[in-house]
């Protein structure tokens, strides 16, 4: 399946466990990038996702952090795939 990612995005993948997943990646402007990923994996990534939300994603009031939201943008992009 292609995707079709923001870099920052794109970069939390690749600089993580999640990176397995991507089998290519397009860079398609400055801002966007276009990765191809299994079917199948698109389910451990969401699970990776809401581990590292868990993790991470809030602040100590239970705020959500930058990391947090870009971290919900990607489970929503993999929960209807």
């Amino acid at each position: 399946m292609i995707v079709k990612l923001k870099n920052e995005l794109y970069n939390m993948l690749n600089n993580s466990i999640a990176k397995k997943y991507i089998k290519s990646m397009t860079i398609l402007n400055p801002k966007y990038v276009k990765v191809c990923i299994e079917e199948d994996d698109m389910l451990n990534i969401r699970e990776w996702a809401c581990d590292e939300l868990q993790k991470k994603g809030f602040d100590e009031t239970y705020a959500l952090t930058n990391e947090g939201e870009n971290l919900e943008e990607l489970i929503d992009i993999f929960i209807g795939k």
